[in-house]
C-alpha cells in the first residue's frame, strides 16, 4: 500500500482550517472540523467540502474564515474553489461537522453544518447554489453541536435528523469570565478545561414533519422518543446502523469521557439506550473514555456490525465486535490494536476501508493532541502526530503499516475530520484529512492493485432519494462483506456514497442483497467486477458500468 499526498498539486493546498487561538485555552478551539466528499453538481466528479472555524470573539468583516467547496475538474487532478456565491461561505461561523443527504427529495445532495452557537441546513438548488433553511426548518439548536446523522428512524419515506451536543460553554463564559477559570493544570502545565465538570448539552432528534406543500419542516422530539430522557453526555459522532438485525436501524454515539450510547430501535416508536447492557458504553475495565470517532461496520466479514472508537492519549482506541446475538466484547487486545505509538496518540477520524482491493478492510486513525503545551514535555507525547494504518492480517489481526505506507503517513500534523472516496476514479480509495490550523491532507492511493473491486451506489424513492441506511450485503467466492449507506462517518465527516468492496482475485459476484430503509430487501444475482453498479429502489439495476463516476446529468 502507497499513498502520496497531492493537496499542494491538485489545488487543495491553499485552505487553513482555522481553531480558535494558538495557546488552545478555550475549549472549542480544540476539537477542529470535519470534512465531505460529495457529488454536490452531479457531475460525475466527488467534490470536497471542508469546515472550517473561527474563534473567541470572532473576527472583524471580512476577514473571517469559512467553509470551502471545491469542485473536482475531473478525475481528481484539479479542483477548484466554487465557494464564492454558492451560498455556502459561513461568514464566521465556527465550524465543527457535516452530514451529507437529499433531504428534501429532489435529487441533489444537501448538506447539515454543526457549528458552535448556530447550525446551518444548505439545501441544494442546483447550479452550483445553496439556500440556507436551518432557522426555518426548526433543525437550528442554538447549542453547541459537533456530529449530525441524516436516518429514517420511523420508516416513514423521509429523513430524520439526530444531532450530537457537546458543551453549554455560553453559559460557562457567562459565568466565569477571563480565561484563568477554564485553564487546569495537566502534568505540570496549564492547559484548557473540560469537559468534565462543565454542563454537557443534551443531544436531539428532530423528526421530519414535511406537509403536502413540500416546505421543509422537522419537530424536535427528543424527549418523546427517549433521548432527552437520560443524563446529558459530551456527544461528539452519531453514527447509524442496524445492530440487531431486526429491520430498524439503531443509532451508536460516541461521548467524550462519559459512557457512550447505543440508541436501539423500538419499531419506530422510540429509542432505548443499550449501550451498557450490550457492552459499549465502556471499555474492557469498565472505564468510561475520550471517545471522539466512530466507524460502525462488519469488520471481519461475519455479517455483524463491529464498532471502533477512537480516544484521548494514554488510552486505548477501542474496537467492539459484535457476536451476531446483539451483543459486543472488547476485542482491542486480541485484534492487536495495541502498541507503542498507540497509547500516546491521541485519534480522532477513523474509517475500516479496503485500501488495496484484497477484500480484506484496513483501518485509518487520525490523531492531533488537544493541548499544543504538550510539546515542553520530554517524552513521546507531541502535539502534531503522525496517522496510522493498519492492514488486517490473515490471522484476524492487525498490523501497523505506517511506515510501509508512504510518505503521506509519515507527515506530522494535528489531524481532526477524516474521510475517504475515490478522488481519482481509478477504483481504489483515497483519503482527505482536515488538519487543524494548516492545509489538508489529501493522500492518492498509488498502491499496486491487488485485486478487483466492486461499487454499488443505491437510489432510494420518495424523500430518502439517497437511500440513506441502506445495507448492501456482497456474497462472492465465500467472501461476505456488507457496507451502510451513511450521511456522516469517522469524526464530523461523510465520506464517498459509493460503497466499495474490495474482491481480491473474485471475477464474479455471486448475490448482492439489500436492505432498503423501509425493511424491504431486493437480491440480485450474479454480476462482473470493476464495476459501478447503481440500483434503485423499485427498479432495480440501472445502470452497470466500467465507469466509476458517481451519476450524469441532473436529477
Amino acid at each position: 500500500m502507497r499513498f502520496v499526498d497531492v493537496a499542494a498539486e491538485v489545488g487543495l493546498g491553499a485552505f487553513r482550517q482555522i481553531s480558535g487561538d494558538t495557546d488552545k485555552l478555550y475549549l472549542p478551539s480544540s476539537t477542529g472540523a470535519g470534512v465531505a466528499l460529495f457529488d454536490f453538481d452531479l457531475d460525475g466528479d466527488l467534490d470536497v467540502f471542508l469546515i472550517n472555524g473561527s474563534r473567541i470573539g470572532g473576527f472583524e468583516p471580512g476577514s473571517e474564515p469559512t467553509n470551502r467547496l471545491y469542485r473536482n475538474e475531473g478525475r481528481g487532478t484539479s479542483f477548484v474553489d466554487v465557494t464564492a456565491g454558492s451560498g455556502l461561505e459561513s461568514h464566521g461561523a465556527w465550524g465543527q461537522g457535516v452530514a451529507v443527504a437529499d433531504v428534501d427529495g429532489d435529487g441533489r445532495p444537501d448538506l447539515y453544518v454543526t457549528n458552535y452557537q448556530r447550525n446551518a441546513l444548505y439545501l441544494n438548488r442546483g447550479q452550483g447554489t445553496f439556500e440556507e433553511v436551518a432557522e426555518g426548518a426548526d433543525v437550528d439548536t442554538g447549542r453547541w453541536s459537533t456530529g449530525a446523522a441524516f436516518l429514517d428512524y420511523d420508516r416513514d419515506g423521509d429523513l430524520d435528523l439526530y444531532v450530537s451536543n457537546f458543551v453549554l460553554y455560553d453559559q460557562v463564559l457567562a459565568a466565569y469570565e477571563g480565561r484563568e477559570w477554564i485553564t487546569h493544570d495537566w502534568k505540570g502545565l496549564k492547559v484548557v478545561s473540560g469537559p468534565m465538570g462543565l454542563p454537557a448539552a443534551p443531544d436531539q432528534l428532530f423528526r421530519n414533519d414535511t406537509g403536502e406543500d413540500g416546505r421543509l419542516a422537522f419537530t424536535e422530539v427528543s424527549d418523546q422518543v427517549g433521548i432527552g430522557t437520560i443524563e446529558p453526555a459530551y456527544g461528539f459522532q452519531p453514527a447509524i446502523g442496524d445492530y440487531d438485525g431486526d429491520g430498524w436501524l439503531d443509532l451508536f454515539v460516541a461521548n467524550d469521557s462519559t459512557p457512550n450510547f447505543l440508541w436501539h430501535n423500538q419499531e419506530g416508536r422510540g429509542f432505548v439506550d443499550t449501550a451498557v447492557a450490550t457492552g459499549v458504553a465502556y471499555d474492557r475495565s469498565g472505564s468510561d473514555q475520550a471517545c471522539m470517532g466512530a466507524a460502525f461496520d462488519d469488520h471481519d466479514g461475519d455479517g455483524d456490525l463491529d464498532i471502533f472508537v477512537t480516544n484521548f492519549a494514554d488510552e486505548l482506541n477501542t474496537l467492539y465486535v459484535g457476536d451476531g446475538t446483539g451483543f459486543f466484547h472488547d476485542d482491542t487486545v486480541a485484534a492487536g490494536l495495541v502498541g507503542a505509538k498507540t497509547m500516546p496518540s491521541l485519534a480522532w477520524g477513523t474509517f475500516f476501508f479496503d485500501a488495496d482491493n484484497d477484500g480484506g478492510l484496513e483501518l485509518f486513525v487520525a490523531n492531533g493532541h488537544v493541548y499544543p503545551q504538550v510539546d515542553r514535555l520530554a517524552g513521546v507525547e507531541s502535539w502534531a502526530q503522525t496517522n496510522e494504518l493498519f492492514a488486517r492480517r490473515a490471522d484476524g489481526r492487525y498490523s501497523e503499516v505506517s511506515a510501509e505506507a508512504g510518505d503521506g503517513f509519515a507527515a506530522r500534523e494535528v489531524s481532526r475530520g477524516a474521510a475517504f472516496g475515490d478522488l481519482d476514479d481509478d477504483g481504489d480509495l483515497d483519503l482527505v484529512i482536515n488538519n487543524m490550523d494548516a492545509g489538508p491532507t489529501v493522500l492518492r492511493n498509488d498502491s499496486r492493485a491487488a485485486g478487483n473491486w466492486l461499487k454499488v451506489l443505491p437510489r432510494g424513492t420518495g424523500s430518502n432519494r439517497s437511500a440513506i441506511g441502506a445495507r448492501v450485503r456482497v456474497e462472492a467466492a465465500g467472501l461476505h462483506h456488507s457496507r451502510t449507506v451513511r450521511s456522516s462517518d469517522s469524526y464530523l465527516s461523510h465520506n464517498d456514497p459509493r460503497l466499495h468492496f474490495g474482491l481480491g482475485q473474485v471475477e464474479q459476484i455471486d448475490r448482492l442483497i439489500i436492505d432498503w430503509p423501509d425493511g424491504t430487501s431486493d437480491t440480485y444475482p450474479g454480476t462482473g467486477v470493476n464495476l459501478l453498479i447503481v440500483i434503485e429502489q423499485g427498479k432495480g439495476i440501472v445502470s452497470s458500468s466500467p465507469s466509476t463516476r458517481l451519476s450524469t446529468g441532473s436529477p
